[in-house]
């Protein structure tokens, strides 16, 4: 499972389009727009088929104001869902291994939220339901949703890392030609949150969105 939220495949895109987000660039950082940004993986083959309605009932897939927090009870060990992923398994097949208790339909995709004894995980799955990556989320313990949004635009990377120093700033420390210039962190109250940097490392654009 790859470790952070951004997750760089070969023949594949981290595109912005997940749906329920705001965020803010530049100007007066008080200020939200009604749309945002957040990176997933995202692939090119589409159109795809999709879940039928049936599909979906079997499914626990929540509301767009439900927090993961709220429903995921069990905590599954991280091996043994490691092992899971491994076979690349439909939505269906995570669902009918481990009982699945919260997934998130999105615009093109699903994501499935699941503890585990070293902390959560996302699982990503493309429109049909077929597996595409998993993002691994740490504990989702400290900094609450609050605690980012008062940080203003311009401010420096070192002065977010105060903030929040378990959030992942893997972009400060790779060589790889056209790696977004973002952290990402997750709350205690369940949310995922992009921060934007310019070539100085400050911040230029705040987005967040329910896990």
């Amino acid at each position: 499972m790859h470790k952070k939220y951004v997750a760089i495949l070969a023949g594949a895109l981290c595109l912005a389009l997940m749906s329920g987000c705001v965020g803010r660039q530049g100007g007066d950082p008080s200020m939200d727009s009604t749309e945002g940004m957040q990176y997933f993986p995202f692939v090119l083959n589409y159109p795809k088929e999709t879940l039928s309605q049936e599909q979906e009932a079997a499914l626990p897939i929540c509301s767009t104001v439900d927090k993961c927090i709220d429903y995921v009870k069990q905590t599954i060990p991280y091996d043994e869902l490691s092992e899971l992923l491994e076979s690349k398994p439909t939505l269906e097949e995570l669902n009918a291994r481990i009982s699945l208790e919260f997934v998130r339909k999105l615009e093109t995709s699903y994501k499935a939220v699941v503890k585990t004894d070293q902390g959560w995980v996302q699982v990503f799955f493309e429109q049909d339901g077929t597996f595409f990556d998993s993002v691994e989320m740490g504990e989702l313990k400290g900094v609450l949703k609050d605690d980012l949004l008062r940080i203003p635009i311009g401010v420096s990377v070192k002065q977010v890392q105060k903030i929040d120093p378990d959030g992942d700033y893997d972009f400060m420390f790779t060589s790889w030609s056209g790696y977004p210039q973002t952290s990402h962190h997750y709350t205690s109250d369940g949310y995922a949150f992009s921060i934007d940097y310019n070539d100085a490392y400050e911040v230029v654009g705040i987005s967040y969105c329910l896990i």
